[in-house]
């Protein structure tokens, strides 16, 4: 997210775009979800059918339920329409690398 003062962008880590289907969970009702763009902080997600759950959620915190990769608990930072934004509670690199075909393995 580039700061329009500065010119810099604020993101910890490198986003990767991609439409993943997953589950989201606000408030103990879970819902379909496409996920749109991830990296090992955040994600931005497409929630369906969901109605204004986000907005209204207390705590705002959700949990994202990716098959085959598990479950991540972060704050929701953002709405917009059907979209959410979903800071990480942790950082999910190992997570980040798995889903976009990167290597977990790094050169010593």
């Amino acid at each position: 997210m580039e700061n329009s003062s500065t010119g810099t962008d604020r993101r910890r880590f490198e986003r990767h775009i991609l439409m993943l289907e997953a589950r989201v969970t606000i408030g103990g009702e879970s819902f379909a979800a496409v996920i749109f763009d991830i990296s090992a902080g955040s994600a931005k997600v497409r929630l369906k059918d969901a109605g204004n759950a986000a907005e209204n959620a207390t705590p705002k915190t959700a949990v994202l339920d990716i098959p085959e990769y598990g479950d991540y608990e972060g704050g929701i930072v953002w709405t917009d329409d059907d979209f959410i934004g979903i800071d990480f509670h942790e950082n999910h690199k190992t997570m980040f690398k798995l889903i976009t075909g990167q290597s977990a393995v790094t050169a010593a």
